[in-house]
Formats: C-alpha cells, structure tokens, sequence
C-alpha cells in the first residue's frame, strides 16, 4: 500500500505520480541509491546528472540563511496579510525568507525553476495549479524544480512557538514525472 500525504503547500499528494515512478524505477536498473545513504559523488544518481552534493549544500545553505531570519523574528513581528482565513498568515518574514532562499537558489542555478509557497493565491486548488504548472512548463530535464515554504508553520513562528521550520523541496522531471531527489527541513530554534 501506498501512504498518502499532502503537503502544507496545500496541494494533493502525487501519490499517482509517485506509483508510476515506482513502478518504472522497478522496471529498470538502478544503482541502487536510496536517500537513506550518505550520496557518493563517484556515483550516477539514477533520476538527474546534477551535483547533487552542490545542490545540497545549496539547499542546506539557503535554509540555514532564512533560520537567522527567523530566529531574529519568531514572536516579534506582525502579521503582513492572510490568505484564506485568519489562520492563513504571511509575514515579512515569510516573504524575506522566501526572497532569500530564491535569491540563492537562482545564484547557483540559474536555469532551475523556483515554486514558492509565498507566490501562490491561497487555497489547495491554487497551489494544485500552481504545481501542475510548474511541472507541465518544465521542458528541460536537466532543470530541477525547487518547491518552497520558506516558514512552515507561520501561525507557531508569529506566536513564537518553536514548532516551524524552513522547507526546500528539490524535484527532477522527466517527461512529465515528477521524482524527488531532494530536500531540506531545518527547525533553526531547535537547530
């Protein structure tokens, strides 16, 4: 059985897409690589020819970059604007942590495409176009899609919870498919 989950980017699960790759990942031979295993740079990872260390590191740099943000501010800032309903919030920080991460990302690698959750009208069926659309645009497959939100759990983080954290997912496409290959969650008040 498959476990379904939707993200707080608050679009459907790509469970489908993900029995499919599945299903083609089986039908073909890999190296044998999980993300359970520290990556090997002499290796091929089977689903992108990219550096995957350099987009690590970038991912995990750009993350720790937006947690000095947000430890500056958790608790003491104010509610820029909601989205869908009170519980919807955005902060300035939400959208400096997002323009950082962006800003970073796209330093490394211009040519990637970037999905953040600050640039997406509320609800689950905007960020389900949203999505759909990034994936369906992306017609280089050497070209990741780096999915953001750059302060999950934004209602915690305004009442100065500790319980948010930044987001970066790192998807490849090939034809039509979306595979994750990699991602960062990192909690800077718990560090």
């Amino acid at each position: 059985s498959f476990v379904r989950g939707a993200s707080s980017f608050g679009g459907p699960s790509l469970s489908k897409h993900f029995q499919r790759h599945l299903a083609l990942k089986s039908a073909s031979k890999t190296t044998g690589y999980t993300t359970l295993e520290p990556y090997n740079s002499s290796e091929v990872y089977p689903h992108t020819s990219r550096d995957m260390q350099k987009v690590m590191r970038t991912a995990e740099e750009a993350a720790l970059k937006a947690g000095e943000i947000m430890r500056a501010t958790s608790g003491n800032i104010a509610v820029s604007k909601t989205k869908m309903n009170a519980a919807d919030l955005v902060t300035e920080s939400d959208l400096e942590c997002q323009r950082i991460i962006k800003e970073m990302i796209q330093t490394a690698f211009p040519n990637d495409d970037f999905l953040g959750e600050e640039d997406v009208d509320a609800g689950s069926v905007a960020s389900s176009e949203a999505l759909t659309n990034a994936i369906v645009n992306d017609s280089d497959d050497e070209s990741l899609l780096w999915i953001v939100d750059p302060i999950d759990g934004t209602t915690n983080f305004q009442a100065g919870l500790c319980m948010f954290c930044v987001s970066i997912g790192v998807v490849s496409i090939h034809d039509g498919i979306p595979i994750v290959v990699g991602g960062v969650i990192y909690n800077p008040i718990l560090n």
